[in-house]
């Protein structure tokens, strides 16, 4: 079989003897492995060739593999890519580890380091703080992600993965590790907590207020009503806080900031304020405030609120057995007095 032939065959999809190739000529054998080695196809039968360990050289066969690093970030799975991994050394996968650890082949790459723990946190340190998001995400779900210790890295190391993770350039990775160590180290988070609650990412922010408030809640809530009412530190920082403290404080916590809010002229945060009171914390004294809005549709959310007839009890609304002129009760009296009164005018007298 000549070269061109060989070359065709493999294109097409059919798998000669690899032993053909070597039954060419140097020159030969060397521009048909450069014309394989510019189709995925022809790629994959040259690695899934036996004489990939140990016949043919590395620098001619096994490094041009490893540069074509498009084949190790497909989504589907191919056997060739391991038995090429098999073939080359730590320094060589470690070249390539973004885009091996990004792909299906990853799981056979962090084998490499299986009887060394400290070593493979090395690594997937490395990974999650310096590669792209693919490949950061998939080492987190891969080595730490999930109840099982599957490469029996302990707590300590999987932690360590996840800290460095919070470092990375994506608000993915970073929101993935933030929920990593809520659940299983949420100390982590606080040590350093207010770098994270000023992060760029409205999940992490989230996540970190969460377990702030959670595990220190009096420094937490103290800290957050600074941020909210500070007019420097930019808005959807301060958004984040309201929310996270609107969501999880009792009212009783909120009176006084909500009721200031509501009054903002920063529509965002008067709206957020809005919101958290008409959703979660109803009360006469945000309402009232609310009522002053210089923000018409706030101004509405009050009234529908401290409506007599259809507002809410708990916000001061119509609120039954308590005495004034919007008394529920006085209400119904008033429409009994004007029923009676419209019978007598239209009663007929025998």
């Amino acid at each position: 079989m000549t070269a061109q032939a060989l070359i065709d065959a493999v294109l097409v999809g059919e798998t000669p003897d690899h032993m053909l190739l070597d039954s060419l000529a140097e020159p030969e054998w060397e521009e048909t492995i450069e014309r394989l080695l510019e189709s995925q196809i022809g790629r994959r039968w040259l690695r899934d060739a036996p004489q990939l360990g140990h016949v043919w050289p590395r620098e001619k066969v096994h490094h041009r593999l490893l540069e074509h690093e498009e084949d190790f970030r497909s989504t589907r799975r191919d056997v060739t890519l391991n038995m090429l991994l098999d073939c080359v050394g730590d320094e060589d996968l470690l070249r390539h580890a973004c885009a091996i650890a990004a792909g299906p082949a990853g799981t056979f790459f962090w084998e490499r380091w299986g009887d060394d723990p400290d070593e493979m946190t090395r690594i997937a340190s490395h990974i999650v703080t310096t590669c792209d998001s693919v490949a950061a995400e998939s080492t987190l779900y891969r080595l730490i992600i999930g109840p099982i210790d599957s490469w029996s890295l302990g707590v300590e190391r999987r932690q360590q993965i996840a800290v460095a993770a919070l470092n990375s350039a994506s608000a993915d990775v970073r929101g993935l590790a933030a929920e990593y160590l809520a659940t299983d180290a949420p100390a982590e988070l606080l040590a350093d907590f207010d770098a994270l609650v000023h992060d760029e990412s409205e999940r992490v922010r989230g996540i970190v207020w969460s377990a702030a408030l959670r595990l220190a809640r009096a420094d937490a809530r103290d800290l957050a009503f600074t941020i909210i009412v500070d007019e420097s530190p930019p808005l959807e920082i301060r958004r984040s806080a309201l929310i996270a403290v609107g969501t999880i404080l009792p009212t009783s916590d909120l009176i006084e900031l909500l009721s200031f809010l509501v009054l903002h002229p920063n529509i965002d945060l008067a709206a957020d304020a809005a919101s958290l009171l008409y959703n979660q914390h109803r009360q006469p004294d945000i309402a009232l405030a609310a009522q002053r809005s210089p923000h018409p549709h706030i101004r509405e959310i009050a009234e529908t609120l401290l409506d007599p007839l259809h507002g809410s009890p708990a916000a001061g609304g119509s609120r039954p057995g308590v005495q004034g002129q919007f008394n529920t009760a006085d209400i119904y009296r008033d429409v009994i007095r004007q029923f009676e009164e419209r019978t007598e005018k239209t009663d007929v007298r025998l």
